[in-house]
């Protein structure tokens, strides 16, 4: 049954599972990182001050 489930474009069992978990986790990474600069630019431009 495990080996038979299909992931999409990142394949069917085991690899498919492989490569869709490291996918999602590179999104999530990326979109920390994002959230992180876009607060950062938002924190600098409202106010000027390092304390917001």
């Amino acid at each position: 049954m495990w080996n038979d489930t299909d992931y999409g474009v990142y394949g069917k069992g085991d690899e498919g599972y492989l490569c869709y978990s490291q996918a999602m986790n590179r999104i999530r990474e990326a979109e920390e990182s994002r959230k992180t600069l876009m607060d950062e630019f938002d924190c600098d431009c409202c106010c000027g001050e390092d304390d917001c």
